[in-house]
Formats: structure tokens, C-alpha cells, sequence
């Protein structure tokens, strides 16, 4: 939600009551707080000024977008620090740090968020 100075903020009340758990809250709360910015925030939901209904499929997945995007490099790394650790042959490794990539998770979710917003 946009308070009085036009900045987003995530509405707990309203997350409660649609559902959420503590859990879920407290981390959206973080997502919104912590990692995106003001921009990204207007990116995810428009800049409207009445109430507009979203769903929690679509909003998720443009936000992980914004985060895979934001953070690429470190998630990269842990992708595949991930995969080195696994006790297969290398060409495996080589093969499997190809197709799990950054860039495929994005396409993935944006071809997702066109489905869900088409809907």
C-alpha cells in the first residue's frame, strides 16, 4: 500500500487478513523493507492510485524476478557452489551449472507472470 507521502509499505493487517501466516508476513514485510526499493516496488504493482487487486502467484514472482535479477552474481555462486558439492562426474556438474542458470529462472518466472496477469 502507498501511505500519505506516496511510499509503499507492506500492509500486515491486510496480509492477515487474507491469510497469511506470521511467517509469510514477517518475510514479505522483509522483501518489502529490506531488499526491493521504492522503484522496484512501482515496477511490481503500478503506480495506481486506487485499490487494485493482485495475486499473491503474480506479485511473488515479479518480486523474485527483481531479487534474481538484483542479486544474480551471488545466487550464481551458490548455484554453483551447490553443484560442485554434489558427488557426480564433472561433465554432470558442467552440464547441470549450464542449465540452472539465473537467466533461465527469470525466463521461467516472467513467462509465468504473463500467464497469471493475462488471467
Amino acid at each position: 500500500m502507498k501511505d500519505e507521502n506516496g511510499i509503499y509499505k507492506f500492509d500486515t493487517k491486510k496480509a492477515k487478513d487474507l491469510g497469511l501466516s506470521k511467517k509469510e508476513i514477517k518475510e514479505s514485510d522483509n522483501l518489502f523493507t529490506n531488499v526491493l526499493s521504492q522503484k522496484d516496488i512501482r515496477d511490481l504493482v503500478g503506480d495506481k492510485t486506487g485499490i487494485e487487486p493482485y495475486g499473491k502467484g503474480s506479485i511473488a514472482a515479479k518480486a523474485l524476478v527483481k531479487v534474481l535479477k538484483k542479486y544474480a552474481k551471488k545466487i550464481v555462486s551458490a548455484i554453483d557452489k551447490g553443484i560442485d558439492l554434489l558427488q557426480v562426474k564433472s561433465s554432470t556438474k558442467k552440464h547441470r551449472k549450464k542449465v540452472i542458470t539465473t537467466v533461465g529462472l527469470i525466463k521461467v518466472l516472467d513467462n509465468f507472470v504473463d500467464i497469471s496477469d493475462t488471467g
